[in-house]
């Protein structure tokens, strides 16, 4: 695709989501920064539809959480249902420890975010290899009072069930760690703005 675009860029970086996007953050030559993921199951007019709404926001953070509450992956009912049901539960129990220790107007951590180059190149520190940058740049959002806008996307699933190869528990124990450490470094940051440290 590299070769087929002059405006794409083939960056090959270490293992993980998190090493990924901050290998591109540090090779990024233009003004906004986001990604899309190969499965081709993201709803691409994230893309657009982001775009238009930086020029009056800092961070625009894809959420699959509609206005309405509703989820926004298709359910299945297939025989794995009760296996999707577990990761829509412990889906909404990272989001509601999300709201309460990453205090931004958002209804979920999101997989999608979009964001200045600039200001992600000057102040964001990824600490995660895995999904939990997430967080990481979120914290950092908050951290740097930036202006944040939820975007509702949509994901369309492309397997025969909505089971991810993602180890469901494995995952959410890593992502509640990187939301504490995420909503301890936002209260750090705090503490020391009023001490004036």
């Amino acid at each position: 695709m590299g070769g087929r675009y002059k405006q794409v860029k083939w960056i090959v970086s270490e293992k993980g989501a998190g090493n990924a996007i901050k290998t591109g953050i540090k090779k990024a030559s233009k003004d906004v920064i986001t990604w899309v993921f190969a499965d081709g199951e993201m709803d691409y007019r994230f893309i657009d539809r982001g775009l238009k709404l930086m020029k009056s926001y800092d961070l625009i953070n894809g959420s699959r959480f509609k206005k309405s509450g509703k989820f926004g992956v298709e359910r299945s009912l297939d025989k794995k249902s009760i296996s999707n049901a577990l990761r829509r539960t412990l889906s909404h129990a990272c989001r509601i420890y999300t709201l309460i220790m990453i205090k931004l107007p958002i209804s979920e951590i999101g997989i999608l975010k979009m964001f200045r180059k600039n200001w992600a190149q000057k102040n964001l520190k990824i600490e995660s290899t895995g999904w939990g940058l997430q967080s990481d740049i979120l914290a950092q959002a908050a951290i740097d009072n930036l202006k944040v806008k939820d975007l509702p996307i949509h994901i369309e699933l492309k397997r025969p069930t909505s089971e991810s190869r993602l180890n469901v528990f494995q995952e959410t124990k890593s992502l509640l760690k990187s939301i504490t450490n995420a909503g301890i470094r936002i209260r750090i940051a705090k503490i020391k703005k009023y001490i004036k440290i």
